[in-house]
């Protein structure tokens, strides 16, 4: 057992050989934490994708040397968890191999109880391995306040361990140290922290409405019968040297994990501090809601019954530590077990979920909905909503000018033909009516240079935005909610933050682009001959009225910086004469059909004089360029070819859109179309090129 080395160390770092044993090097050599983020992961991803063959590992030094395969003789080959792109069973970054981790930052380490005496108990070593993974996320809601802890358990062992327990052992120190509540949710496995008063003493101290922490299994032992177990015991501890107090040998350490007092006696259900009188004996202690059947009225997050809590047994607020614990179970040599623990944090800072003002129990309540929310995220293997993929970008080179068009061609995609939609489990657990985020839009970034990655998106030194486009639906601009923490600060700081202005005119899907907006001097036009470089990213929106903070989230997957460099066209292919340019219309003749698609109509003279001239009838009837019933215009100047093009609308897959005509009449959008050409004038049959179903 472990609490922070108060007295003594029964843990020591590195992994045990296959015959349980270690030595003073091996120590040395593990004694550190290995250091990841979800960034440099990210950023090695796309190197490697980008240009495998020139991929410089010493840009990405965490990566390079994640501790994933120890080749030491005698001990097992495989520690810290990895991707093995190639398959080949070892870890090779020039490969394309990368940390396996969960979360925006992540730690890894890994220790033993056999490295040396075990000063802290006096029990004797036992042969456990233990690789540990904390992780937690950058966000802009609840999540953003919790850390999750991973273990892997590993028996190396001779001897089978019966009657084991894990607990998590927390001295939480809310504050100012001497002035603590705990108490326990046995329905959600929660234990947790919460201070005496509603003011936390200066100068380490919160100051009026202190905030409460938990800890929760999410993923216990695994029992004899094959369940998972979560929560099995909860008992507290004074920092004294009473029979309530730090444990001395290793019996007190073990029963502590068993509800059961230092001297043997077991807790009482005695609505009292829990040691001796009268009442049932029970596993867990402070079970009810604080501040009684008034405070649980204000929380509305399923609090559990007032009953039994620190402030009804009316005990002094003092350094309490509690443990909570799991078991028993056998972990037979050579078995490996996992452990998840969630810690969430909550503060009410203007005593909203609190009667009377009481901030500090208000906290209590939001911590019940942090934990579901983490838990809701475990449920979800930590997957944090990815948003919507970014379309694949090409980049048409012209004299001074370069044409970025976008789409996406892979159906695997998650946003291919613009049907994602995802269910965030956050706000499931927070009981949205609408918990799903849609796709809403894109934006497209000149970026300075091909160092520049979608972290720095927001600095206008390293990125600016040429273009945004989204559907037409009514969304315009887009703000999330950020609650800072400021030291020194009673409550939190608010600040809203504009993530999108939206035109709400529709989405497009190429861009001419003639200026240089990194440019020095007074001519900003592109440069021929110089490498530029861009990057479009897909976003969403989440607009239920329950949701204050995200609103808008970025794609994660498929971005990266596309390179681009303008030259002269006419020493292409032996010669390359354009006959268009970007935007052009064509001029269009209608077989078949009805109505203007919402656009301005302009015929040619020749269907004028048709439509003028008996029998006053022009079929087809043709438009001029650029003023037909659908809009069609030139995007890639090199591929437009002498062909002549047919397209068929099926009318019976017409659906209505959500949106009305500027005059109140519904507007109906084609399903399903296809796309047919031939050469001109050769007199061939139509060919299929495309069709959008």
């Amino acid at each position: 057992a472990q609490t922070y080395r108060q007295s003594g160390t029964d843990y020591f770092a590195g992994p045990l050989s296959l015959q349980a044993t270690t030595d003073a090097a091996t120590c040395q050599q593990w004694d550190r934490h290995f250091v990841i983020t979800r960034q440099e992961i990210n950023a090695f991803r796309a190197a490697y994708q980008a240009d495998p063959n020139n991929l410089n590992l010493g840009n990405y030094p965490n990566v390079a040397s994640w501790p994933a395969i120890n080749t030491t003789p005698g001990f097992d080959r495989f520690l810290a968890p990895f991707v093995d792109v190639n398959g080949d069973g070892d870890y090779t970054p020039a490969a394309g191999d990368y940390p396996d981790v969960l979360g925006d930052v992540a730690i890894w380490w890994v220790y033993n109880d056999k490295g040396n005496v075990h000063t802290e108990t006096g029990a004797p070593s036992i042969g456990l391995e233990i690789q540990a993974l904390a992780f937690a996320f950058s966000t802009t809601d609840q999540i953003n306040n919790m850390t999750f802890y991973r273990y892997r358990i590993i028996n190396r062992g001779t001897l089978s361990l019966t009657q084991a327990y894990m607990g998590v052992w927390v001295d939480a120190d809310l504050g100012f140290f001497s002035d603590d509540y705990v108490g326990c949710d046995t329905a959600r496995g929660l234990g947790f922290c919460y201070n005496g008063d509603n003011y936390d003493d200066p100068p380490t101290g919160y100051g009026s409405n202190p905030p409460a922490i938990g800890t929760d299994f999410f993923r216990g032992p695994r029992g004899d019968d094959g369940q998972l177990m979560k929560m099995t015991n909860f008992i507290y501890y004074e920092n004294d040297f009473s029979v309530r107090g730090n444990p001395s040998n290793p019996i007190h350490f073990y029963n502590y994990m068993r509800s059961i007092w230092k001297d043997g006696s077991p807790m009482i259900a005695n609505g009292g501090n829990a040691y001796g009188g009268s009442g049932p004996l029970t596993n867990y202690v402070y079970t009810g809601y604080p501040g009684g059947a008034t405070q649980a009225s204000a929380c509305p997050f399923n609090p559990p019954a007032p009953g039994w809590d620190e402030a009804s047994a009316r005990n002094s607020p003092f350094d309490r530590r509690y443990l909570q614990s799991a078991g028993p179970f056998t972990l037979q040599p050579g078995a490996v077990d996992t452990i998840v623990i969630g810690v969430p944090w909550a503060r009410d800072a203007n005593a909203v979920y609190a009667a009377g003002g009481e901030g500090r129990i208000g906290s209590v309540c939001l911590l019940y909905q942090a934990d579901d929310i983490a838990q809701a995220l475990f449920d979800n293997n930590f997957q944090l909503v990815e948003g919507p993929d970014a379309p694949e970008m090409e980049i048409v080179e012209l004299d001074r000018e370069l044409i970025l068009k976008w789409g996406y061609k892979n159906p695997l995609s998650n946003n291919y033909r613009e049907n994602y939609i995802q269910r965030s489990p956050v706000f499931a657990a927070q009981g949205f009516r609408d918990p799903y985020y849609r796709f809403e839009g894109y934006l497209v970034y000149q970026l300075r240079d091909a160092r520049v990655s979608v972290t720095d998106l927001q600095d206008p030194n390293k990125a600016a935005l040429i273009a945004q486009c989204d559907i037409k639906n009514g969304v315009t601009t887009i703000v999330n909610r950020e609650e800072l923490n400021v030291p020194g600060q009673p409550q939190p700081l608010i600040v809203d933050k504009v993530m999108v202005s939206g035109k709400d005119e529709g989405l497009f899907y190429s861009l001419r682009v003639t200026e240089d907006k990194f440019a020095e001097g007074t001519d900003p036009r592109l440069v021929n001959y110089r490498r530029y470089y861009f990057m479009i990213v897909a976003y969403a929106y989440n607009g239920d009225t329950a949701n204050k903070y995200v609103r808008f989230i970025l794609g994660r997957n498929n971005v990266r910086a596309y390179e681009a460099v303008p030259h002269k066209v006419e020493f292409e292919k032996m010669g390359t004469v354009l006959a268009s340019a970007y935007g052009d219309g064509i001029k269009i003749s209608r077989v078949q059909g009805q109505g203007n698609g919402g656009n301005l109509l302009r015929l040619t003279r020749e269907a004028e004089q048709q439509l003028f001239s008996p029998p006053y009838r022009a079929n087809p009837v043709t438009y001029e360029a650029g003023a037909g019933p659908f809009t069609i215009k030139v995007v890639d100047p090199k591929l437009v070819k002498p062909y002549d093009y047919r397209l068929v609308v099926n009318v019976d897959t017409t659906v209505r859109d959500t949106i009305t005509s500027p005059t109140g009449e519904p507007v109906y959008l084609v399903k399903e179309w296809d796309l047919y050409g031939r050469p001109s004038g050769s007199g061939q049959p139509y060919q299929l090129l495309y069709t959008s179903w």
